[in-house]
């Protein structure tokens, strides 16, 4: 439901990320990509198979791609194996702290 709901933003958001269509998506073509994008839907597939099924809910209601959305909740480990400057987040929780961080790299 909430694909087919946000259907032309979804695909308004898609159509106007130039980023996607000139950097994201010829990195995962080229084979080195690929072998990285693969990996990285296999370990966050077995680690969070929930938020899975809910990328590809959104993607069938909006009539997207699947793999295109993934990528894009994906860009930012995909950024790192392209050692793409990008910020970084960091949190950190324990019993006697709770730590977030952020540095301006970009």
């Amino acid at each position: 439901n909430v694909g087919r709901y946000f259907s032309d933003r979804i695909n308004g958001y898609l159509a106007a990320y130039p980023y996607l269509k000139n950097t994201l998506m010829p990195f995962i073509n080229t084979t080195a990509g690929q072998q990285v994008f693969e990996q990285l839907v296999s370990i966050n597939m077995k680690a969070y198979p929930q938020y899975f099924e809910e990328m590809r809910g959104i993607a069938d209601g909006a009539k997207v791609d699947h793999l295109t959305i993934i990528l894009l909740n994906l860009q930012t480990e995909v950024n790192v194996t392209r050692h793409d400057t990008a910020c970084s987040d960091l949190m950190l929780y324990t019993n006697q702290a709770f730590v977030m961080a952020h540095n301006e790299d970009a």
